[in-house]
């Protein structure tokens, strides 16, 4: 299996609240998926799979997720 990471605009990684989730990129698009906090400190707060702009949606909403991301997240 290989797997294809993608990046935003720019070859930088995509802020979860950020990225614009409603781009013709994401329709019916799924896959796997990680959401980490890329400051000093970097560590991996959510890995997960299927419709990535349903999920992703989900997780801008998830008190939780965005707890552990702070600001700096990607």
């Amino acid at each position: 299996m290989q797997v294809n990471w993608i990046r935003c605009q720019g070859d930088v990684w995509c802020k979860l609240n950020n990225v614009n989730l409603s781009h013709r990129h994401f329709t019916n698009m799924s896959g796997v998926y990680m959401i980490w906090h890329g400051g000093p400190n970097s560590h991996v707060v959510y890995v997960g799979k299927g419709n990535l702009e349903e999920r992703l949606l989900s997780h801008r909403s998830d008190q939780g997720i965005q707890a552990l991301i702070g600001t700096d997240s990607t």
